[in-house]
């Protein structure tokens, strides 16, 4: 019988299919580029909390995450603080070198940092390296990166990154957030289209994809599999970039300047108190021709990011 190779021991290959993908990939990003879309920024924050906190078999409530998105502490579950305020710097991020780990251990874990001591972990089926390889395998990934860098796609980074992370286990739970942050990085070198993409989102709504690929990369010793799964989903995340996503006015009007002008810092406002405000009677003219605007450039905060169209949305000037 011939023995199963463990994750974290996998090689991993190029083929036709891959490349197709990463191909429809750069197309995809190319396009909306070219168009000027994003993610509306303060929805982004708000999802992927919200996915990256059940990714970690937590849950938060909207009225939490209305609280995270206004810059206020939440108590429950405590870990929706550390992950937004992540969220919130991931410019900060770096997954290269061991102070990216480091970072994320500092402001992700609230007590004691649950390092894995063992060869198996809760809800885990694969075989785990030992403890004592764990930092050796992290300094090879490094390495990797480091050699590679400029030869080798950031999307197979990012991929690899969730891969390896996973394979390898430094703590006994939440491993997938910090493969989430490791792939978030790589993403957003490799281009500014996929900083904004829903990542968190569709990891979640596809685990059970994800572990497919995994029992398929296990079974024949090459992550190529998960590479696929991988790009298949960031296809689907732009997918719904192009449907849900802003397009940037290359310059806003000076009536939506006024009413960010006129509104106070700190407070939020209904429609019908901006109506009254901007001196307007037509609420649908409120809506297209200033607050749509505002929120596209990033200068409102919702009530309620999660649900746009809530009739009680409330909005707010964001601080700067």
């Amino acid at each position: 019988m011939e023995k199963i190779i463990p994750l974290y021991k996998c090689n991993y290959t190029l083929n036709k299919a891959l490349l197709d993908s990463l191909c429809l990939i750069s197309y995809k990003c190319g396009k909306l580029a070219s168009i000027n879309f994003t993610y509306p920024k303060a929805k982004l924050e708000a999802e992927e909390t919200y996915y990256l906190l059940l990714l970690a078999n937590k849950k938060i409530s909207k009225s939490n995450l209305r609280a995270l998105e206004r810059g206020e502490k939440v108590n429950n579950p405590i870990e929706g603080n550390s992950i937004y305020a992540l969220l919130s710097h991931i410019n900060n991020f770096d997954a290269t070198t061991n102070n990216g780990k480091k970072h994320f251990e500092d402001t992700y874990f609230v007590n004691k940092i649950p390092y894995r001591t063992n060869k198996k972990i809760d809800d885990f089926e694969f075989e785990l390296p030992p403890a004592s390889k764990i930092n050796p395998l992290l300094n090879k990934l490094y390495k990797f990166f480091e050699k590679n860098e400029g030869i080798s796609s950031n999307l197979i980074f990012a991929a690899l990154s969730i891969f390896e992370i996973i394979s390898i286990a430094p703590y006994k739970k939440d491993n997938i957030v910090l493969g989430y942050f490791y792939s978030r990085y790589f993403l957003k070198e490799s281009c500014n289209i996929l900083k904004h993409i829903p990542l968190a989102k569709y990891l979640y709504k596809s685990k059970e994809n994800m572990n497919l690929a995994l029992l398929k990369s296990v079974s024949e010793g090459d992550c190529v599999h998960f590479f696929l799964y991988f790009c298949d989903l960031i296809n689907n995340c732009l997918d719904e970039l192009a449907k849900s996503g802003s397009k940037n006015p290359s310059s806003l009007s000076p009536k939506v300047l006024k009413m960010i002008e006129k509104m106070e810092k700190g407070k939020f406002y209904s429609s019908s108190e901006l109506l009254e405000l901007m001196n307007l009677k037509s609420r649908l003219g409120l809506h297209k021709n200033y607050i749509k605007p505002a929120l596209e450039a990033n200068l409102l905060l919702m009530s309620n990011p999660l649900s746009p169209t809530d009739r009680t949305q409330r909005y707010a000037r964001k601080q700067k």
